[in-house]
């Protein structure tokens, strides 16, 4: 069975929640192998382009599902510690992958959390990243950035008022 192949077969409410649900679920900090973010993104926007789903109820799931997934994903890392965090990066081997995080975070702070928010591959990492370390201030600048960006965000369907708060 073909998951890809499964979720494109799909049309209108339903698209809209399975590709939001799944979105949801890495941007969570729980990858989803079979079906990336980003390609998930590109059959949204196929769907969008072909007239199955309308455009606004599908860009306002997948901004939900993005800004809000972060935010818990990050507070989950920050409650379970960085110690639970490695342990389970051990056993799921991409130990290498969140130290590599952790450390660019660190050293970065708040635009490194907003580049690595924008980089394939380091999107999930990014969220463990900035849940894990013991480090506040990574955390504040992941807390900052969700409420940035749901804040711009929503200015695309409410208007430069909302935006500029």
């Amino acid at each position: 069975m073909n998951p890809i192949g499964s979720i494109s077969n799909l049309s209108g409410d339903l698209l809209i929640a399975v590709i939001a649900g799944l979105v949801f679920i890495e941007e969570s900090g729980v990858p989803v192998p079979f079906a990336p973010g980003d390609l998930l993104l590109m059959i949204a926007g196929i769907a969008i382009a072909s007239g199955t789903v309308e455009p606004v109820p599908m860009v306002a799931a997948l901004l939900l599902a993005t800004v809000i997934g972060a935010m818990v994903g990050r507070e989950i890392f920050a409650t379970v510690g960085q110690p639970a965090v490695m342990k389970v990066a051990d056993t799921l081997r991409f130990r290498r992958a969140l130290e590599r995080a952790i450390h660019l975070l660190r050293r970065g702070g708040a635009p490194a959390v907003f580049a690595g928010r924008l980089i394939p591959g380091l999107r999930i990492h990014t969220t463990q990243a900035a849940g894990a370390p013991p480090s506040w201030s990574i955390s504040r600048s992941s807390s900052a950035w969700g409420r940035w960006s749901a804040s711009q965000q929503s200015g695309c369907f409410t208007g430069p008022s909302t935006a500029s708060s």
